[in-house]
């Protein structure tokens, strides 16, 4: 058994109407949706972000 976590920015239902997206793919891929505001919404969540990569990147590059 595995999972699979997607996302898009667009809305797949009206994809599906207009025929520019499959059906049976949204279909197995939104058993449990969710929903989150982009991250221009989420200003305060970039300091975090960007605190969250440059450590992950310095310790990659042996600088910590």
């Amino acid at each position: 058994m595995f999972g699979l976590v997607t996302a898009t920015n667009c809305n797949l239902v009206e994809m599906v109407k207009a025929k520019q997206f499959r059906s049976d793919f949204v279909l197995q891929t939104q058993r449990v949706p969710s929903t989150m505001p982009s991250l221009r919404e989420r200003r305060e969540d970039i300091p975090l972000l960007v605190s969250h990569f440059v450590q992950k990147f310095a310790t990659r590059m042996g600088n910590t």
